[in-house]
């Protein structure tokens, strides 16, 4: 009995250590995670000022321009107006056009996929049962943990051994 005792013991300090571990790496990729969000919002945010600035330079030009244009409208010059005119209407270049994007280091999409990923996985183990049986010639009773039963051929297949699952798909059609 008190084999067993400790024996049990044992094994139910293993699982706790197994759960601590599994929650603190699932802590540490999220702290990862939102350190790596963070960082590309401040790189993006940086790159938003940045254009924003450059965008209220060139309305204040503009606005000047604009000044100028009106006051040179009201001329009667038309010599002056056009030599004027024609050096304050400089259009700007395809270089200065103004260009903005926002890029990721990795792909959010793929994190998420991968992180419902393991939560459906978490899910499936949390469904599963736990048997206790002794096997002969054994005294202590053996404890696993086994998916519940396939209620479907879909359920079946998915724990199936992948050799089965080549056979059944290869004889799907053959009846």
């Amino acid at each position: 009995m008190e084999q067993m005792k400790v024996s049990l013991e044992r094994e139910l300090e293993k699982n706790e250590k197994s759960f601590t571990d599994l929650i603190h790496y699932i802590e540490e990729a999220q702290k990862k995670l939102v350190e790596r969000i963070r960082e590309q919002e401040k790189r993006e945010i940086e790159k938003a000022e940045g254009v924003m600035e450059r965008l209220e330079k060139e309305i204040e030009e503009l606005k000047k321009k604009d000044a100028e244009l009106k006051e040179l409208s009201g001329t009667k010059d038309h010599v002056h107006f056009l030599q004027t005119f024609s050096s304050r209407c400089v259009l700007p270049s395809d270089g200065d056009s103004l260009s903005f994007t926002v890029t990721a280091d990795f792909s959010f999409e793929d994190q998420r996929k991968e992180l419902s990923g393991l939560k459906k996985s978490l899910e499936k183990i949390s469904q599963w049962d736990i048997k206790t049986w002794t096997p002969s010639g054994l005294k202590a009773p053996l404890v696993t943990l086994q998916p519940p039963e396939p209620q479907s051929r879909d359920e079946f297949l998915q724990f199936a051994d992948p050799s089965v699952n080549q056979l059944f798909s290869c004889c799907a059609g053959v009846k």
